[in-house]
């Protein structure tokens, strides 16, 4: 036998016409995959500080609502101006994401967001009234929807078939930081003053920026993406969530039955969501498109995570201040709670990940929405 014959057993023919071994050794696999491995780790290296601090912002809040109402001279109901301000820039950010990235690129839109964020938060701690805070919290809301769905999107776009094991990272990153937030705005208040619940941002979002700048792949677009929005549904949208808004916070003030006020916002909130589902139904590219909760394995994930986001994130802050405001626990003593969340929290990340597999995906998912809801029932 020649040694060209010799040299093809054991091989197979690639696309490109080359010959490559049939079935290569650990060492080869490893060896070819490093790069591509090596430049995943880069990339969400490179966003977690700032998926950090963004996310910290969620509950940061959490236990210095009665400090912050006293320093702005404000009420229980003024101040919801700040909390409402942030939820209309952060669907706002969200929204405006596809049409910054298409002029921007991915990268340079997260790194833009962030810095947004970062500046708009450190003000707030600069400022001495509601009516000041208010629209730069609207800035900083603005910023982390944008750098939350560019971060989303730039792990779809590099990770590809890997994306679950990614996502899995990612999630541990954001909860951690909003499992954090609650005890340090609580240090930060104890030790030193509320304002430094802001101006914490300068020194670590500088750090976060400076190794987004370094980490981040380029990915600028060679020709840029058409400048169109659909300014009706994102006014649909933000005005849906306004009234939304001022219906919650205001209807205890107003009066929830007598207050012809409350009944024009409600009146608002109705006719803007019923705009804003028949608009995201009916026309060919809405901004928000709903046809695909049409499928019911889409509507099925997307109810599952929004009951795992408001578990999550609309039970923080209620359980916090009820330790602490309501049983008499120290600031710390009503924070603390939520680090066993995050132990449990990244044990089960690391189960998910060495057990897991596509045949027992709703297996997991059943157990843990059951773990879940069991644990919410006893509070």
């Amino acid at each position: 036998m020649s040694t060209l014959a010799t040299a093809k057993e054991g091989q197979v023919k690639r696309d490109d016409g080359r010959m490559s071994p049939a079935h290569p050794s650990p060492l080869a696999f490893q060896s070819s995959s490093f790069a591509p491995l090596r430049q995943e780790w880069r990339l969400i290296m490179a966003m977690a500080p700032g998926l950090l601090l963004l996310m910290l912002n969620v509950t940061l809040l959490s236990l210095v609502g009665a400090e912050l109402t006293n320093a702005l001279n404000s009420d229980r109901y003024r101040i919801q101006w700040i909390a409402g301000s942030y939820a209309l820039g952060f669907m706002a950010g969200c929204m405006t994401t596809r049409l910054l990235s298409s002029q921007f690129g991915l990268s340079w839109c997260f790194w833009g967001s962030l810095l947004l964020f970062v500046l708009a938060a450190g003000l707030c701690g600069t400022v001495d009234s509601v009516f000041a805070m208010t629209p730069l919290r609207f800035l900083q809301g603005c910023g982390m929807g944008m750098a939350l769905n560019s971060a989303m999107l730039l792990l779809w776009q590099r990770f590809g078939k890997h994306i679950a094991s990614w996502m899995a990272l990612y999630g541990t990153i954001i909860f951690a930081g909003a499992l954090i937030g609650a005890p340090l705005g609580g240090l930060l208040v104890h030790w030193l003053s509320w304002r430094w619940v802001f101006l914490m941002h300068f020194p670590f979002g500088a750090l976060a920026l400076l190794v987004a700048w370094f980490g981040l792949p380029g990915d600028r677009p060679a020709v840029r993406g058409p400048l169109h929005l659909d300014w009706i549904h994102l006014a649909m949208t933000l005005g849906m969530l306004l009234c939304a808004t001022v219906v919650l916070d205001m209807g205890q003030f107003w009066g929830w039955l007598d207050s012809p006020v409350l009944v024009a916002w409600l009146a608002g909130l109705v006719v803007l969501a019923t705009g804003f589902v028949i608009w995201g139904i009916v026309m060919p590219t809405p901004l928000i498109s709903l046809r695909p909760l049409a499928r019911p394995r889409y509507a099925g994930a997307l109810l599952v995570k929004i009951i795992y986001s408001i578990n999550i994130y609309a039970l923080i802050d209620p359980l916090s201040n009820y330790m602490v405001r309501l049983r008499g626990y120290e600031w710390w003593q009503g924070s603390v709670v939520l680090l066993s969340a995050l132990v449990l929290m990244l044990a089960a990340v690391c189960a998910g990940l060495r057990f897991g597999t596509p045949a027992n995906q709703k297996g997991r998912l059943v157990i843990g929405l059951t773990v879940m809801t069991v644990a919410t029932w006893q509070f």
